[in-house]
């Protein structure tokens, strides 16, 4: 599995209700700005995609990010600590599927 969910079981008395919705893109956007920030001013990773999710508890996020392909460990705790803080802000907007026609 390619997904990172470093809140897995971490989510106790949140609830969905508190959450803000963003689109994907919109989330995208404050996850990347906010990963850019704390990451290592040495490293040139970027931002992985964020992906919707069926979440693993009523109060847990519908959105996963994939894993970080960079190797630095320093790159990877300040992504799990973006994604960690941010799970508990947002929810993403269900995608509608369109009808063909």
């Amino acid at each position: 599995m390619f997904l990172f969910n470093p809140f897995r079981g971490k989510t106790e008395g949140l609830t969905s209700a508190h959450k803000r919705v963003k689109t994907v893109a919109a989330l995208y956007r404050i996850l990347s700005d906010e990963f850019e920030r704390v990451r290592p001013h040495d490293c040139s990773c970027k931002m992985p995609i964020v992906l919707e999710y069926d979440p693993d508890t009523p109060e847990g996020a519908n959105w996963r990010v994939e894993m970080l392909w960079c190797a630095g460990r320093e790159c990877r705790q300040a992504l799990a600590e973006v994604v960690a803080r941010n799970a508990r802000l947002f929810l993403v907007k269900e995608a509608v599927a369109q009808p063909d026609e």
